[in-house]
């Protein structure tokens, strides 16, 4: 929370926390074999979402969008699609 709050100027609803999964791939840019692990939430927040602190620029990406992301963002597309939690 204290992450989002910095990185995101958002204030993270703790008792709306949800476990959404956990998604591994390579790294992207890493020496082969170099593994990245993502656990994954989702909340409800108050506030406005705006870059803060090591964030340049907010960009809202569809499933359509995917291949502009690294390797485990891409497995959480399709997740998220196959779920039916994006189009």
């Amino acid at each position: 929370m204290r992450e989002v709050k910095e990185e995101l100027s958002v204030d993270v609803l703790p008792e709306t926390l949800t476990y959404m999964g956990q998604f591994e791939a390579q790294a992207h840019a890493k020496p082969e074999g170099t593994i990245v692990r993502m656990t994954c939430y989702a909340a409800e927040y108050v506030g406005e979402i705006n870059p803060d602190s090591e964030i340049e620029e907010v960009v809202w990406f569809q499933h359509s969008d995917r291949d502009k992301s690294s390797p485990v963002d891409k497995i959480i597309f399709d997740w998220l699609r196959d779920t039916g939690l994006i189009d």
